[in-house]
């Protein structure tokens, strides 16, 4: 928020220092001037931040709460690209003290609320289980991120976007549908490619995929056709002005401390292979300041809907989709490993498993794609009590977060299980949030009930003979005709 703040009142290039942190780090450190709401963040949420057994209440308040006085601020994301920052950072100039900050974290999570329901749009013009596959990319952590101000959260949605795009030209190159798809495309590329110092490594990866999704010469061919020329020509705009700021002012915000203790490139592999279960986990959370984990069933329900989707795709999957899969999962597992190799010696491994879900959100997503499409075409009676099933399981997933959050913060988890009287309260009071909350859900499941219709309007019937699973490739070899 320091930065975000910082940004909206114009200092794009603060001073800079290094700050050592324990024996091997130094923080890239800068001076700022934002109001002192910001800058009293530490003293307001210290005792709670780290301490999931208090409630919210211990907070102590003071006069820099409606404060909106100028006061000197450090932070260590002054290398990170502003754009993302400018849009969330004005309204603590504008809304007084804590609603300003309620202010800069509703506008994250409108921007990657858009992201996410562009991603749900596309896979809703594919099928009902591609649809469910994008609920299921959206884990609670990439809620969570986006509703803080944190660059992860557009990371993450703009990888889902992207990603249910790609899948989507893939498995469907109807001709309607492939300029938009595109456009879709690039504009969750772009956000990936901006809004973090890694955006262009990450680009690199996205243009592997999309040549062993759509394969190879399709891929070329979708480039040159001029159709395709404005997307593509945004998404170039946008890489472009994300390596003028990387390579003027951007970059890691953490760098070795010479003389150091040695963290050597095996203690980096072992600590990196030691903690990818934890790794794969916090992909779904935890939350807070990574203090907090996720309830029994949350973890459960999105566990077991991941395995179901892979699981399934790996039976109804083709050689090269396949292929696909496997190499998607193996990159998800191994991005922290390689990450950590490439910075943690003489460092520390500093990845965390939520930098990486701008890529993992794309298996399931894919998975579910390759199940829709067998389904649909084999045993559509299948297809269509599947998709309730699973937006159920997700809805569980998220009613059981919620009621642990609602706990975490109300009572803390020292408190009742089942809590009636609270000691601290949101803005909207618990029974507010209950109801937007219980809205959501229901749009949701709206959602998946309308994607029962089929696209000229008609109701599928509901009982079809089962028929042999027909060869899907999910090849784009239509691409040109759709262009």
């Amino acid at each position: 928020m320091t930065w975000a703040a910082a940004v909206a009142d114009g200092q794009l290039a603060p001073a800079r220092y290094d700050v050592p942190w324990g024996h091997d780090v130094l923080w890239v450190t800068a001076r700022v001037r934002v109001p002192e709401v910001i800058a009293d963040l530490g003293v307001t949420s210290g005792c709670s931040a780290r301490d999931p057994q208090e409630p919210a209440t211990c907070n102590s308040s003071t006069s820099a709460s409606d404060s909106s006085r100028m006061v000197t601020g450090k932070t260590i994301m002054s290398l990170y690209n502003p754009l993302y920052y400018a849009a969330v950072g004005w309204p603590v100039y504008v809304l007084p003290g804590l609603d300003g900050l309620y202010a800069m974290r509703l506008i994250s999570a409108l921007i990657c609320s858009l992201l996410v329901a562009c991603a749900a749009v596309v896979a809703l013009r594919i099928g009902r289980v591609a649809f469910a596959g994008v609920l299921v990319a959206a884990t609670p952590m990439v809620l969570a991120q986006a509703g803080s101000v944190n660059p992860n959260g557009p990371e993450a949605a703009g990888g889902l976007l992207a990603f249910t795009a790609l899948c989507a030209l893939a498995f469907d190159p109807e001709p309607a549908f492939v300029r938009s798809r595109l456009w879709f495309f690039a504009l969750g590329a772009g956000v990936v490619a901006i809004v973090r110092p890694a955006g262009l490594e990450w680009l690199g990866v996205i243009a592997v995929m999309a040549v062993l999704l759509l394969g190879a010469r399709p891929a070329y061919q979708l480039v040159r056709d001029r159709r395709s020329w404005p997307a593509l020509g945004g998404l170039l705009l946008a890489v472009l002005y994300a390596a003028t700021w990387m390579f003027t002012r951007g970059g890691l915000n953490s760098v070795p401390l010479p003389n150091g203790d040695k963290y050597t490139l095996k203690d980096s592999l072992e600590d990196s292979v030691r903690g990818t279960p934890g790794m794969l986990r916090s992909m779904i959370g935890p939350f807070s300041t990574s203090d907090t984990f996720y309830p029994f069933g949350t973890e459960a329900a999105w566990l077991l809907l991941l395995g179901f989707l892979l699981l399934c795709a790996a039976l109804f999957a083709t050689r090269r989709q396949l292929l696909v899969l496997g190499l998607w999962f193996a990159g998800v597992v191994l991005m922290p490993i390689v990450a950590n190799a490439l910075t943690g010696p003489g460092l520390i491994n500093l990845w965390q498993g939520r930098y990486g879900l701008w890529f993992a959100v794309g298996l399931p997503v894919y998975a579910a794609m390759v199940v829709e499409k067998r389904l649909a075409d084999w045993a559509p009676v299948v297809e269509r009590r599947l998709t309730p099933i699973t937006v159920a399981t997700v809805l569980v997933g998220h009613l059981a977060i919620f009621w642990f959050e609602v706990r975490r913060y109300g009572v803390g988890q020292a408190g009742s299980a089942l809590p009636f009287h609270f000691e601290w309260e949101p803005p909207m009071t618990w029974a507010g949030e209950g109801l937007l909350f219980a809205i959501g859900l229901a749009l949701l499941g709206f959602l998946a009930w309308r994607g029962t219709a089929r696209r000229d309007g008609s109701v599928p019937p509901k009982d079809v003979a089962v028929q042999p699973p027909p060869d899907v490739t999910g090849s784009m070899t239509a691409v040109q005709a759709a262009i």
